[in-house]
């Protein structure tokens, strides 16, 4: 084969090569499909775009697929006015609606339903409908997840177009639970917040609101049965009815979206005793609850009971945590039931836990509870337990050998409270760590990221959140043979699905702080490349060959073998700033595979910037014309800071808190939530990072 031969070889395995690169790089979907295929085209979507259901067994009688439609066709457009002339476009270029099937009648919502989809749109045709097929409704609402960020405002025909037709995607979770926990307990989230939180979670498609509703600082929540347990609440305005309890779930329910209801018993409940006393051991010992007392045992039956009314889950989180217990052995009454009872505090906490499991399964539910119950006494638990690993690594492995299943939330990488928790370590946590076993590793439910409220409130809760919970929730949802072993490959994207999320109205903090991200456009025969100052692409007029300039209407892959062409035989002639620094290296590399000249040393200008603070630049919305969501940069290092106007970052984030103008009804706890008269601004306090990963306790 002749030297020529083998250089059109080798250009064009390097073509496919950076086709599938640049694919994977501009295709912004968050968390990544099982399987994608996509083409070059661009669609419009019709200026009365619709909803069609024909061949569906789904009646959406209570409108869940009817409102999912219309909610995702708002964010869409919410981005900008719609002002089209739709009379001038060319109707084979419009999509005029979404087409959805799903075979499932029901719509109940439970653990490991059927949340898998596929989403089909047509390059060419008459009457184009993009196609959605699910087994059930919530696995067409991913599918209407996904549609919505394949749609972009097009800021020259002021509509909303979809580049890269056809598309082909099959999508499933990889796991069952993807979920989230709030705490209203340290700090009250207001529920118009816990909705916004909800309708977030759905963006990434978590699928359980882990709802640690009550803790030792406030019991917020009605309890019909018991109805001075709130009396331990903050203030009057601090407090959840049972109506409001309901609408979180039914909110949570039209999203796809499981509510997990956690009693945390018997420590972490101190609060309990505002309204009744009598479940504190003694006034010197608040916590854990009166193990001696059968009142104590009434009361929870009386909660549960309550809860299952509301709480549609099959699972209930006991907690079960941090269970200092020595206060039972020092209290009279409660020491002489452990003799009575041939217990000492350890068996006492254990008889607790069981027994508690005991009046959940008695009202149907399959509990949840926190790791040290494993740890402590893991072979007496019901086999219906799940344990929520949370101390460290390492627990799921020992839970699933046991036969047990899990959950994952391992505080040293998945506690947003952690600051100094990077999105790369959250992206990195694998929850099937040594657990090679398939059947071992079918009991690893999934896991969770956990959003503690010491310090945080309605004000800054969901730039805490996110992105980094959008970092685990890919590891949770992607096949893990498609997630990627290096962070920065997925920077550019996860940077583009955080300016995403402010389109949408969340306050998603930056991966790091502000800089240009650069678009690609197209106009006529330029290729027009903006890029931040630290890229090294100047705007440019593509290369030109054998005479007749590769114009926009070329595919990439034509596009890229004309440069490397150009690039390779044209060497002396073209300045190598004249192209895109990955093509000239590439183009180098084939001049030394074909010996046509000897690799030189060169510095390369933009990319000797200290490790440290190496920055990744990418098109925060897509390599598009005119469709910049918003601008950012993506740090690999250091570590995420939680305010973006910070310049202390982690070790100095300001934390404000606003004071309730309301009537406190638990003095002992106004410490956490203040209930002065007026509105204030109180000093801004900074909180080291050591100081969180010293602490061991969740609260």
């Amino acid at each position: 084969m002749g030297q020529k031969g083998v250089q059109s070889i080798f250009l064009g395995l390097l073509i496919l090569v950076i086709s599938a690169a640049a694919d994977v790089k501009h295709l912004n979907i968050w968390p990544m499909p099982k399987q994608v295929n996509h083409g070059h085209g661009s669609l419009y979507l019709g200026n009365d775009f619709e909803l069609k259901t024909d061949g569906s067994k789904y009646p959406d009688s209570s409108g869940i697929l009817k409102d999912g439609f219309l909610r995702i066709i708002d964010v869409v457009k919410a981005t900008h006015v719609i002002d089209a002339n739709f009379s001038h476009f060319n109707p084979s270029l419009l999509l005029k609606g979404i087409h959805i099937v799903i075979s499932s009648p029901s719509d109940e919502l439970q653990h490991g339903i059927d949340e898998s989809y596929k989403l089909n749109i047509p390059a060419q045709g008459t009457l184009l409908y993009a196609h959605i097929e699910a087994q059930t409704v919530y696995g067409a609402l991913h599918g209407l997840q996904t549609f919505s960020q394949v749609c972009y405002f097009n800021i020259t025909t002021r509509a909303i177009v979809v580049h890269q037709v056809p598309w082909t995607i099959v999508d499933q979770p990889r796991f069952s639970y993807r979920g989230l926990l709030i705490d209203t307990s340290r700090h009250y989230q207001p529920l118009l917040m816990i909705k916004k939180v909800i309708d977030s979670m759905s963006y990434a498609k978590l699928n359980v609101l882990h709802w640690h509703i009550v803790d030792s600082q406030s019991f917020p929540l009605e309890i019909p049965s018991y109805p001075k347990l709130w009396d331990g609440a903050y203030s009057i305005s601090e407090r959840y009815t049972i109506e409001d309890a309901a609408e979180i779930v039914s909110y949570a329910q039209r999203r796809g979206i499981n509510v997990l209801a956690e009693i945390d018993v018997p420590g972490h409940a101190l609060s309990w005793g505002i309204g009744y006393p009598e479940l504190w051991p003694s006034t010197d010992c608040k916590e854990p609850l009166d193990v001696s007392n059968e009142f104590t045992f009434k009361l929870i039956d009386g909660i549960l009971s309550d809860f299952s009314k509301i709480f549609k889950y099959k699972f209930i989180h006991l907690g079960g945590d941090e269970v200092n217990s020595t206060c039972w052995e020092l209290t009279p009454h409660v020491s002489k039931w452990l003799q009575k009872h041939h217990l000492n505090s350890s068996g006492a906490y254990q008889y607790f836990v069981l027994r508690a499991q005991k009046i959940a399964l008695s009202h149907g539910y399959e509990i949840i509870n926190w790791e040290e119950t494993f740890n402590n006494f893991g072979n007496k638990l019901s086999r219906k337990t799940v344990v929520h690993n949370w101390l460290g690594g390492g627990v799921a492995q020992k839970v699933v050998a046991a036969g047990l299943r899990c959950i994952v939330s391992n505080q040293d990488v998945w506690y947003l409270d952690h600051l100094d928790t990077t999105w790369q370590d959250f992206y990195l946590n694998e929850p099937l760590t040594n657990i090679t076993d398939p059947t071992k590793q079918a009991l690893v439910l999934g896991g969770e990221v956990c959003m503690w409220g010491e310090h945080i409130d309605g004000s800054d809760i969901e730039q805490t959140i996110w992105p980094r919970a959008a970092a685990a929730a890919e590891r949770l949802w992607t096949p893990y043979d498609n997630l990627p072993k290096d962070t920065a490959q997925v920077a550019g994207r996860l940077a583009h699905f955080r300016c995403l999320l402010n389109q949408r109205g969340v306050a998603a903090a930056p991966l790091t702080g502000p800089d240009t991200i650069g678009t690609i456009e197209s106009k006529g025969d330029v290729i027009i490349v903006e890029s931040d100052r630290s890229a090294d692409v100047r705007d440019q007029k593509v290369p030109q060959s054998k005479g007749k300039e590769v114009v926009s209407t070329c595919t990439p892959k034509e596009k890229l073998y004309h440069w490397l062409r150009e690039a390779v035989d044209a060497h002396g002639k073209t300045s190598e700033l004249d192209l895109p620094s990955t093509l000239s290296a590439i183009a180098q590399s084939v001049r030394v595979f074909l010996k046509k000249t000897k690799k030189k040393k060169k510095k390369r200008r933009s990319h000797l910037a200290n490790q440290d603070s190496q920055v990744v630049t990418s098109d925060c919305q897509d390599s598009h014309p005119g469709e910049h969501v918003c601008s950012s940069s993506v740090l690999l290092e250091p570590a995420f800071p939680l305010h973006p106007n910070s310049s202390d970052g982690v070790s100095g984030f300001p934390r404000i808190e606003s004071n309730f103008n309301t009537t406190s009804l638990n003095p002992k706890m106004t410490s956490l939530s203040s209930s002065s008269g007026t509105t204030t601004i109180k000093k801004v306090t900074a909180v080291s990072a050591p100081q969180w990963r010293q602490r061991q306790e969740r609260g």
